[in-house]
């Protein structure tokens, strides 16, 4: 979750929260994997799991064979970026095929229509027979959402094949057909790691440019987001809004959120810190903490051009050094710009 700004009585700002990416809204118990415990009386099919903001679905037996073909996923809250990377193991742990590899993308040049609450089905192809027994379906998903680190998490779906034919198992069946069996040990992992999270873009295709001092001729697969106003119950009104958040590797993150006049894209004039803010946190080179930069003052103009696309001129800005950390002489930029892709965003 993300600190927004809502605007209080008599047009000041205050403090709000901004949980349009990786927040499931839910209030039951999540693990430290990431995975949300079903509530007392839920029940899941067997191998399926919540995974906020995500809904695994229960493994099906495949058409033919005995391996698993495909695997459903429910979208449950707004992200990005799904990494999903699967494979088959013994009881133990140890890999017995090769990793399945999809990426998906909600934002950018190869995103895909995945509107919240639907489904998608992830094809897979083992290409490998397996012997009849007992196995795990391991499945990881990397969640990127909003220009943040990758959350990642794991479910593991059993099965056992009986005469060349997968039936899914609970996790009852599952241990009652392999009684206690201790872990194996180091074993070659098939699924590459995750590389590092990152927004930047390169070419054309990049779906926002960044100009601002340090972050000079920067693109990134991140829109800009135009936020309906919204009343929500315990939080009341709440603002249209104009965001942007990016996160780049080994560079740091670029946070935008200006409230706006109108409910659509359109043109209209703000200033720092009144109408918004810009935050930065930088890591420079050998550093293990960024630093942090708000805005203390500055004008931003914010024009439609002929494609529909934003463009924020950035005049006179001013970033005081933000959070914890040696005190910093201001930063002052003449001019910066932001141009990119809008699409309409509501609050949660």
């Amino acid at each position: 979750m993300r600190a927004g700004l809502v605007r209080g009585v008599g047009g000041s700002l205050v403090a709000g929260v901004l949980s349009l990416g990786c927040s499931s809204g839910s209030s039951e118990p999540i693990d430290a994997s990431g995975t949300k415990q079903p509530a007392e009386g839920d029940e899941l099919a067997a191998g399926g799991a919540v995974v906020a903001p995500l809904i695994l679905g229960a493994l099906e037996a495949p058409a033919s064979g005995s391996t698993p073909d495909a695997i459903e996923i429910t979208l449950s809250s707004n992200l990005d970026t799904i990494s999903v990377r699967s494979k088959l193991t013994d009881p133990r742990g140890a890999a017995v095929s090769d990793c399945e590899v999809t990426d998906l993308f909600r934002v950018g040049p190869s995103a895909v229509d995945w509107a919240i609450g639907t489904s998608r089905t992830v094809p897979l192809a083992y290409g490998t027979a397996l012997a009849d027994g007992v196995y795990w379906h391991a499945v990881s998903m990397g969640i990127g959402a909003y220009g943040n680190h990758w959350l990642q998490t794991s479910v593991l779906q059993p099965f056992e094949v009986a005469r060349g034919v997968l039936r899914p198992l609970t996790e009852q069946e599952f241990q009652t057909a392999v009684g206690d069996q201790e872990e194996a040990g180091v074993t070659p992992d098939p699924c590459p790691p995750l590389p590092d999270y990152t927004d930047e873009m390169t070419g054309d295709g990049a779906t926002s440019s960044i100009d601002l001092a340090p972050w000079q001729g920067l693109g990134t697969i991140q829109p800009l987001r135009w936020v309906e106003s919204a009343t929500r119950p315990l939080v009341g009104p709440l603002p249209s809004l104009l965001t942007f958040h990016a996160l780049v590797a080994d560079r740091g993150r670029l946070q935008l959120d200006i409230i706006t006049p109108s409910e659509t894209p359109a043109d209209f004039d703000a200033s720092f810190p009144d109408d918004g803010r810009i935050l930065l946190d930088e890591l420079q080179p050998g550093d293990a903490v960024a630093s942090s930069w708000a805005t203390a003052s500055g004008s931003a103009h914010v024009r439609i051009d002929d494609q529909g696309r934003v463009r924020v001129e950035l005049t006179d800005i001013v970033f005081n050094r933000a959070g914890r950390g040696p005190a910093a002489a201001p930063r002052n930029v003449e001019s910066g710009l932001l141009v990119g892709e809008v699409v309409a965003e509501e609050w949660p």
